[in-house]
């Protein structure tokens, strides 16, 4: 058979899909839940579930009794409660008329009286399959079942009817009936365990006020370690089979110094008597911070060699977790809107608080990444202010993203060098003392930190969290004829689409010449505080004229810097003397931009990678070159559809990795970083017999074991380019691993083997099952079903693809849809993306995948201008 026929039998076969009927996706607008604020106050709950057959049963059985003060209202009573069964509904203990869409229960307001109400609802509701609200797990080596939730945003409601919004806090009891084995943890520790027959009936006392989406459930036969001796109750947790792997005496150890560190930094105790930290499979995000019950994924329990980078965001992430039980926990946004005040400060606190721990001193060169993640969405067309408008839970959905974490995190370390540490660690106590167990907006959180009138932080603030942009700035020296330094000039320029200019602060570094210097140290550091187009800053004393001007060298701003063309040749030639980790770090962010705005060669930026990544000695500015490599050149090469120039320019950028592998002087975590990127730029490359003999230890580096990820990860580049010896070797390896995981790597392996006419088949049956597979399960087949080696499969599926769209959209499971979406999209980086997305976009995706697509778009452009880049300056470098 042609390629052409076998093509051909791909479009009619995937033509055929048939599409299970939809179903509307629970939401709640920001009206919806005013109009709930204002009629229903002084919430409890009093909850009971039945989930002692969980692990042979798809779905449990609960009553929830609600007891609230209503306040007489001509508006009806939602109570959020999306795809369950309601089997009985009673108000003040009679039987009352309700109407239920599977999204909500709706009450008329005359069935309520004036003041306290109880409302009790029998129901049944089947566990998750995409890890949102109660999911259910068993794990195929030992065949134990685990059960976990996960509420946010908007999936609280998907276990328990309940007002599920974060201002109508409120206070939860807590009854499980459970199999006998199973260890049930919740927001607060249980107070009685009755052993019945077959389960046992864990009981749970009244817990403090809280959101529901920070409420939680897990269940099931886990592994605990338990430290009984500190000040409250901690325990580590994960299932059985994973035990091994974890290292509970790190865990306990990060989290003693966190609590130290962040009861002493905010002035306020830790409110919630226990903390426990469980480790769960599947799971969507890479931690939850549930009150006293922080969730994780399981990545942060290796079967491989950990790196320096892997246990370093570890323990932040881990320090993230615990600062949210303040905020986010303690004190919460009153709508979604200002879910940067939970995320923003969990990800600025976590590296204020790394900082201070004697190993990680570093830890602000490494926050560099997430100020990164902030500088890239702020580029993108979706960007939206820091305090965003949110209609809907749905559109709150979209905002976990650079803007909430990396560019509201950046805003609070500049706002905490303008007002000083201990004014800013004085104004969150206060913020704390006054909302306690409440919710709060920004203005709340301004108001508490104004300890100085002078500072004006209402208009500071309003000008950074309510516009959108990025803010560019050129430092410019003015030197009198006697090379003697006058002044710095701060020019601030603003994009045409977000022309806002803002107050700003940093400070800027002056080098001299450095001669022959082992190190190219600053000979003074000046701040400068600005807010208009040009400020002029003038410098006291007699300075010699600047060589080499270095803004935002304490990297404090949250800014782009615009480089006089005369400077980047003298950072260039002596990048490796600048001493400051944080000054060469900006420099790599520099070439990062200048490579996805087309102002150098695809080409020179891979030499000069080539050239300087051995030289680079610090870990932390390593992580920083790693996210430049992996976002602005590798994943922008895996999108080229000329396999010849992907082939020439992975072949170049392997070299250094493949020196520090072979190189016995190599530290062990460069080393480990070496290998995670020589291996995709081997099969980038198309060399598979490379690939081929590290797998059979032909090929053998000093101080470097082959262990199970890493052989995974060798097999899946393989298969990338269709060797036939893959299917056997990865079959074996699954013998060797009984894992979730090795199931899931086989899953991928075996989608990117497969022929076009199968791997159509593939789809179909994913799409057109009945029972659906699980979110990791679509997941592990989609992402590796048209790998980039695999470009002319994926392109030959453009037009079923778009035909498919109509009738995806309505598909049943949202997880589904968004991952067909973004998985198989068949672009190409070149001039046919755009006509894709304008047909992609005619149809009207939830705002969480909208966003998404247009991010994708976003980033096929700038692939798109690289690669046109690269083609000019192709004949030259030759």
């Amino acid at each position: 058979m042609s390629i052409r026929i076998a093509l051909t039998s791909l479009v009619l076969c995937l033509l055929s899909i048939q599409i299970p009927k939809a179903q509307a996706q629970a939401k709640l607008t920001h009206e919806q839940s005013k109009t709930r604020s204002e009629q229903v106050s002084d919430v409890r709950y009093d909850l009971s579930l039945d989930i002692s057959k969980g692990d042979r049963e798809k779905s449990y059985t609960g009553e929830v009794v609600i007891d609230f003060v209503w306040k007489a209202s001509k508006e009806p009573l939602r109570i959020d409660f999306s795809k369950g069964e309601v089997k009985a509904l009673a108000i003040n203990g009679k039987k009352a008329v309700f109407s239920y869409d599977k999204e909500a229960i709706v009450l008329k307001p005359g069935l309520l009286s004036e003041g306290p109400n109880k409302i009790t609802v029998s129901y049944r509701h089947p566990y998750s399959i995409d890890g949102s609200g109660l999911y259910r797990f068993t794990d195929p080596e030992d065949k134990r079942t685990y059960l976990y939730s996960q509420f946010e945003t908007f999936d609280a409601n998907q276990m328990l009817p309940n007002f599920d919004q974060p201002d109508l806090k409120a206070k939860f009891t807590l009854k499980v009936l459970a199999p006998k084995d199973w260890t049930v943890v919740s927001a607060v520790r249980e107070n009685k365990i009755d052993v019945q027959k077959s389960a046992r009936l864990w009981t749970f006392p009244e817990s403090l006020p809280i959101s529901s989406y920070v409420f939680s459930l897990h269940a099931g036969p886990y592994k605990i370690w338990e430290d009984s001796k500190f000040r409250i109750p901690l325990r580590v947790m994960a299932r059985q089979s994973l035990a091994q792997y974890v290292k509970p005496e790190e865990w306990l150890n990060w989290t003693r110094f966190g609590f130290d560190f962040f009861e002493k930094t905010f002035g306020t105790p830790y409110p919630f008597l226990k903390y426990d930290q469980i480790l769960v499979p599947d799971f969507n995000a890479g931690a939850m911070e549930n009150v006293a019950a922080v969730t994780y994924n399981e990545r942060f329990a290796p079967k491989g060699e950990r790196s320096a980078r892997a246990i370093e965001r570890n323990f932040s992430t881990l320090l993230h977790e615990m600062a949210h039980m303040w905020f986010g926990d303690l004190v919460t946004m009153k709508w979604w809107d200002d879910l940067w005040l939970n995320e923003s400060f969990a990800t600025y606190a976590a590296a204020w608080a790394l900082e201070s721990h004697p190993d990680y001193k570093h830890a602000w060169v490494s926050f560099h990444q997430e100020k990164n993640w902030g500088y890239y969405a702020d580029r993108l067309t979706t960007t939206h202010p820091i305090v965003a408008d949110i209609a809907d839970t749905d559109v709150a959905g979209s905002t976990f993203d650079g803007i909430t974490y990396g560019k509201g995190a950046s805003w609070l370390k500049l706002l905490a060098f303008r007002v000083g540490e201990d004014n800013f660690k004085a104004g969150l106590k206060a913020y704390f003392s006054k909302h306690a167990f409440g919710n709060s907006t920004v203005n709340d959180l301004m108001a508490s930190l104004e300890i100085d009138p002078k500072l004006k932080l209402a208009e500071f603030s309003k000008s950074w969290l309510h516009t959108a942009g990025l803010n560019s700035i050129e430092v410019r020296a003015n030197c009198s004829k006697d090379a003697k330094l006058e002044s710095l000039e701060v020019l601030q320029t603003a994009s045409t689409e977000h022309p806002d200019l803002r107050p700003h602060s940093m400070i800027v570094a002056l080098y001299a010449e450095p001669g022959s210097a082992d190190q190219w140290l600053p000979y003074k550091t000046v701040r400068v505080d600005y807010e208009s187009a040009k400020t002029t800053v003038p410098v006291e004393g007699s300075l010699a004229c600047p060589s080499l001007v270095m803004p935002n060298a304490t990297d404090d701003d949250f800014v782009k810097i615009v480089w006089p063309s005369e400077q980047l040749p003298r950072i260039q030639g002596d990048l490796e003397r600048i001493a400051d980790p944080i000054h060469r770090t900006l420099f790599w962010e520099h070439l990062g931009w200048a490579l996805d705005d087309g102002q150098i060669p695809l080409e020179d930026a891979i030499r000069f990678t080539v050239d300087h990544l051995p030289l680079e000695k610090n870990y932390a500015v390593l992580m920083n070159i790693q996210d430049f490599l992996q976002n602005h050149v590798i994943d922008r090469l895996a999108e080229f559809s000329d396999k010849e120039a992907r082939s020439r320019y992975a072949k170049t950028l392997a070299q250094p990795f493949e020196k520090m592998l072979v190189d016995s002087q190599t530290a062990k975590d460069f080393r480990l970083l070496a290998f995670d990127f020589y291996i995709p730029l081997l099969s980038m490359s198309g060399d598979k017999e490379a690939l081929a003999k590290i797998l059979e230890k032909k090929t053998v580096w000093p101080e470097f074991k082959l262990d199970q990820p890493s052989r995974w990860l060798v097999l899946k580049n393989l298969a990338t380019l269709n060797d036939p010896r893959v299917s056997s070797w990865a079959k074996l390896e699954k013998t060797k691993d009984k894992s979730d995981e090795g199931a899931l790597q086989l899953l991928g392996i075996e989608a990117s083997l497969l022929s076009d006419a199968r791997k159509a088949a593939l789809i179909q049956s994913i799409v057109d099952s009945k029972s659906t597979p699980s979110r990791a399960q679509v997941r592990a087949s989609f992402q590796n079903i048209f790998p980039a080696a695999q470009s002319d499969s994926r392109k030959a599926f453009r037009e079923v693809y778009l035909k498919t769209l109509p009738k995806l959209s309505k598909h049943k499971e949202e997880f589904l849809r968004s991952s067909y979406l973004l998985a198989l999209l068949p672009s190409a980086c070149d001039e046919s993306d755009e006509s894709l997305f304008t047909e992609i976009l005619k149809i009207d995706w939830p705002a969480y995948v909208k966003q998404d697509l247009l991010e994708k778009r976003d980033n096929l452009r700038y692939c798109r201008t690289i690669r046109t880049n690269a083609a000019a300056a192709a004949p030259q470098a030759r």
